[in-house]
């Protein structure tokens, strides 16, 4: 599901010729349908996580095929729909599975829940940037050295 946010702004600035920022901008299109699943919450409880996951997970590989087909002249406003979806689905996917991890706790675990949660996502991201800095070529200059 995630993978694709690397890759789709490599297709808009290397295929389509675009700027980092204007491949950015596009690329908010996602936010916009993550904005327009809002509503999702209301639904789980109806219906069940489940659901809405599996939906959802579905929604995102179905809105990333027009960016596996896409070509140099493949319409910018597919693409945006694309994203519009492909951000709605990933949002509720997103939205099922934690109010799934969060319903199961028991109410005086939702505290600690929620900072077990805090603490994954900022683990991974300490985590990647070390990768990141392990994988950068070293350069051992200074602004004086210019």
């Amino acid at each position: 599901m995630y993978g694709a946010l690397f890759l789709i702004p490599l297709y808009f600035e290397q295929e389509r010729g675009l700027g980092a920022f204007a491949a950015g901008m596009i690329l908010a299109l996602q936010g916009v349908g993550s904005l327009l699943t809002r509503w999702v919450g209301g639904v789980i409880d109806r219906v069940g996580a489940r659901v809405i996951a599996v939906v959802g997970i579905a929604g995102c590989a179905a809105a990333t095929v027009p960016f596996v087909v896409a070509g140099p002249s493949t319409s910018f406003v597919v693409l945006g729909v694309a994203l519009v979806v492909r951000g709605g689905a990933l949002s509720a996917a997103n939205i099922a599975v934690t109010s799934a991890a969060f319903t199961r706790l028991p109410r005086e675990d939702v505290p600690s829940g929620r900072r077990w949660c805090g603490w994954c996502s900022s683990s991974a991201g300490r985590r990647a940037r070390r990768c990141s800095r392990r994988s950068r070529p070293r350069v051992r200059s200074t602004w004086r050295s210019w």
